[in-house]
């Protein structure tokens, strides 16, 4: 018997296989029907980046490890591993919140442009002699002393307050 996120991969799968054919959104690429369902049910437990499409440019834009393939997996696999890499993949940053707060910060205006358009390519920093230019291939080159401050202003700016 399978436990755990196999099971539910397992039974997310059969839903599709049932499903197919009907038009009725409930098991579409995207998985939005289903992963909105799923944070419902359990907050605690899902994020609520609901998009699969967001999930994957998520993973990929933090560097996230033990994500799906989102060309070659089952849709159950994709729906339960982007939902648990984004949320292991925080805390590995040290970033030990609920999934709601994660998503919260994801699509704030602080950070929802840079991972939802793709990795900076370059980011220019001007002072006034000499002018000089950095290069970010994604977030975790980036000085992380400035992400930790952005995320402790987002964290005051929602009302949690974090040492």
């Amino acid at each position: 018997m399978v436990k755990g996120d196999d099971e539910e991969v397992k039974l997310i799968n059969e839903l599709y296989r049932n499903n197919e054919g009907r038009k009725n959104s409930l098991t579409g690429k995207s998985g939005n029907a289903l992963n909105s369902m799923l944070y419902a049910f359990n907050p605690l437990k899902y994020v609520s980046v609901v998009s699969l499409n967001d999930r994957k440019k998520i993973i990929k834009y933090f560097g996230f490890g033990d994500g799906p393939d989102f060309d070659k997996d089952s849709s159950g696999s994709k729906i339960m591993f982007s939902n648990k890499s984004i949320i292991n993949g925080f805390k590995s940053l040290g970033i030990n919140v609920k999934p709601r707060t994660m998503s919260i910060f994801l699509y704030s205006s602080i950070m929802r442009n840079y991972w939802k358009l793709g990795e900076v390519e370059e980011v220019v920093v001007e002072e006034p002699k000499p002018s000089w230019k950095i290069k970010f291939n994604n977030l975790r080159t980036w000085n992380f002393f400035i992400w930790k401050a952005i995320w402790k202003i987002f964290l005051l700016k929602i009302g949690i307050k974090r040492n």
